[in-house]
């Protein structure tokens, strides 16, 4: 109950996203659909050679029920088997789904008891919804025109033809989701913060006693100088993505909130974020100590402030922390929270009173394996009882949007899969022309078409219904995409170009699929193909 419960404010457990859980299942329900769908497509296709099956059974005394019942039959044993194989699959590749979804599962089908029905309900409801067309659409052949080979099937058959649409308007659909979040993704891990980031090593303090954590920081940035590998030090109370304290205040009657970062007189120069107005601190200052404070633009903001900032001061609050202090200096705008949330107002100081938890070194970008085990080799000098948990500043903030990243994969490979399954079924239509269509391509042969005419012919159809299947996808997709971006306070455009794309490609993998099929009907002899009857 906790884990999705978004209302609650703690736990000691990470709390999950509904709308991934969704996202997940309805990705599952998706290719799911393009598989019950492949299949109908595929029994459709082999409808040619079993109509005189179905029309020998008929004279032999066979009603129809017992012909349903065989396609169904047939239907719900080809469902075991996959259901058979899936959980074989399952287990070999439950490793890499741990990895890829970030999650720990087991298959164990006796932990909960609703597990094996729900198995066994899935296991019918596929059977059925597969094999239910086939079953009444073959069982109801006329034994005298099967005989005779006078059946036409496909060819005009409106429900195959939707059926492809749709087929391929979920795997298209799927396809432009996949370009989507890899745009944004790419956006979310590129986009400049307005400082940084890079070639930043951030050595985790763990919290000790003020007092101590300063007199660290002294030594180890005097220590460090002497490499030249090493351009800058400084310390704050939360290096971003390690923590970060956030202070309520009301001033004026109106209630304020705003980050609070704990600096020294080189946090700046070591992260390079820009002065906008005024200085940087001054160690020396006792001033700049007690009461100095440097903003961001969204500070100003928020407290309606116009520029200049410099000498305005924090005057009737309800914190004592936070009463009399002076702007000394306003910084640009920078990201320091996740690229989901717009930037919010943010507050430096060097409060003596507020503990140092963090260091960060900025080094060269030459020899950075060697500078690393330098730092580790004075962190062991100076901080024995401490152990050496350096991170680099880039990669903490790339980890933020690892479930971006993950949510990335699963999609991608289901568009694979989903487009695999739509080609499937595919050129089981595309086999079921073909035959219907022999003799007509050995009589355009002889009469002289060439085979690239031919193959043009018989596949302009098929590849309408998949230019067809992009038209719906498009607009659905375009929709996901806009509300799926919006959680984002810095999001992409997006391009109609990853949608031209996404149905481009399906139009090329689908030409592929079907022209081996085409090319195959068309090389073969034309005498064969008019004694066809």
């Amino acid at each position: 109950d906790v884990h999705l419960d978004q209302t609650v404010g703690s736990s000691p457990e990470d709390r999950g996203k509904p709308a991934y859980s969704y996202i997940l299942a309805g990705i599952g329900l998706l290719v799911l659909s393009i598989a019950c769908i492949n299949f109908v497509t595929l029994a459709i296709g082999r409808s040619a050679q079993r109509a005189r099956e179905v029309g020998m059974r008929k004279v032999l005394g066979a009603v129809r029920s017992q012909i349903v019942s065989q396609f169904w039959g047939e239907a719900m044993f080809v469902c075991c088997a996959s259901l058979a194989l899936g959980l074989v699959m399952v287990e070999l590749f439950l490793p890499t789904f741990h990895q890829l979804s970030g999650k720990q599962l087991s298959l164990n089908l006796l932990a909960d008891g609703s597990t094996v029905p729900g198995i066994v309900i899935l296991l019918l409801v596929v059977g059925v919804a597969a094999g239910s067309y086939p079953a009444l659409y073959l069982s109801r052949f006329q034994p005298v025109e099967t005989l005779k080979g006078k059946l036409k099937l496909g060819g005009n058959n409106i429900f195959t033809k939707v059926l492809i649409v749709f087929q391929f308007g979920l795997s298209i659909f799927l396809v432009c989701g996949a370009l989507v979040l890899d745009k944004q993704i790419h956006f979310l891990i590129t986009k400049n913060l307005g400082f940084t980031v890079e070639q930043v090593v951030v050595l985790p303090m763990l919290g000790g006693d003020r007092d101590g954590t300063e007199a660290l920081v002294e030594r180890f940035r005097a220590r460090v100088q002497e490499n030249p590998n090493i351009l800058n030090v400084s310390a704050t109370n939360g290096a971003f993505t390690h923590g970060y304290d956030v202070n309520g205040f009301q001033i004026n009657g109106e209630q304020k909130t705003t980050f609070v970062y704990r600096i020294d007189d080189q946090y700046l120069e070591t992260l390079k974020i820009p002065l906008k107005e005024g200085r940087n601190f001054q160690k020396e200052r006792t001033d700049d100590r007690k009461r100095g404070i440097i903003v961001n633009e969204a500070f100003l903001r928020m407290m309606g402030w116009t520029e200049p900032a410099v000498g305005k001061r924090l005057t009737g609050t309800d914190s004592k922390m936070m009463e009399n202090l002076e702007v000394v200096g306003v910084v640009k705008d920078f990201h320091f929270t996740s690229l989901r949330d717009q930037i919010q107002p943010a507050l430096m100081f060097m409060n003596p009173e507020w503990n140092l938890d963090d260091l960060l070194v900025r080094i060269a970008p030459e020899n950075i394996p060697a500078t690393v085990q330098y730092l580790r080799s004075v962190w062991r000098e100076l901080a024995p009882g401490l152990p050496f948990n350096a991170t680099f500043l880039d990669e903490d903030f790339r980890k933020e949007y690892e479930e971006e990243m993950r949510w990335g994969r699963i999609v991608s490979y289901s568009s694979v899969f989903a487009v695999f399954l739509a080609c499937l079924g595919l050129i089981g239509l595309v086999t079921l022309a073909v035959t219907t269509r022999t003799k007509e391509i050995g009589i355009r042969k002889v009469l002289g078409a060439s085979a690239a005419g031919i193959v043009r012919l018989v596949s302009k159809e098929f590849l309408g219904l998949v230019l067809l299947g992009d038209l719906i996808a498009w607009p659905v997709a375009y929709l996901a995409a806009g509300r799926f971006l919006e959680q984002y306070a810095y999001r992409v455009e997006i391009d109609l170009f990853m949608f031209l794309l996404a149905g481009g490609s399906a139009l090329l993998v689908a030409f592929v699929a079907i022209g081996g099929q085409i090319v195959k009907a068309v090389r073969s002899n034309p005498v064969e193909a008019l004694r066809y009857e």
